[in-house]
């Protein structure tokens, strides 16, 4: 479903289109925000003038941005479903990324695969699905996937297994590369 977003002297309004694939409001996307300022009824973007374009993000089976952020961008080595390991198998290394089964996964142990291999088990047993959607502040609450930013450089939570106050052991955190 496609709409259309306006505003007119102190309201706005939202409109269902009909016909997106010819409308002109849709050749690129914008962020609006009503401004803040009582004396303006102007969409105003974060500098304080007009509409913004909003850069178009996307994640793909090569790559995804961690918090929607350009700055965060991850390299995977592809969709592990259709990866080729080669004639003779390949060892992956601790701290690859994945494209498996709609999610990434980053992954340890320094794993000999083949293309025999069952991929699927190997995810299970050495891999890690990234909560790729943001930053957490390491805490109890903290959970296997979860991404902390410390210096500019990301890490991610990998426990072998989870007890009370693993999130302080630095042993647990591994280093995404980031772009």
């Amino acid at each position: 479903m496609l709409l259309h977003l306006t505003y007119t002297s102190s309201n706005w309004i939202v409109t269902y289109c009909r016909n997106y694939e010819t409308c002109s409001l849709h050749e690129e996307n914008y962020t609006i925000s009503k401004s803040t300022d009582e004396t303006s009824n102007t969409p105003i973007n974060s500098s304080g003038s007009g509409i913004s374009k909003v850069p178009e993000l996307e994640n793909t089976v090569d790559y995804f941005y961690i918090a929607d952020d350009e700055d965060y961008k991850v390299t995977t080595l592809g969709d592990l479903a259709t990866y080729n390991l080669g004639l003779y198998g390949t060892t992956i290394t601790e701290g690859s990324v994945f494209y498996w089964q709609c999610d990434y996964y980053y992954t340890r142990g320094n794993q000999y695969l083949t293309n025999s291999s069952n991929k699927a088990a190997y995810i299970n047993n050495y891999g890690m699905k990234i909560d790729f959607s943001g930053f957490i502040t390491p805490d109890p609450s903290t959970q296997p996937g979860d991404l902390k930013l410390v210096n500019g450089r990301v890490y991610i939570f990998f426990p072998n297994t989870r007890y009370s106050n693993d999130y302080l052991d630095n042993n647990y955190w591994f280093e995404v590369d980031i772009e």
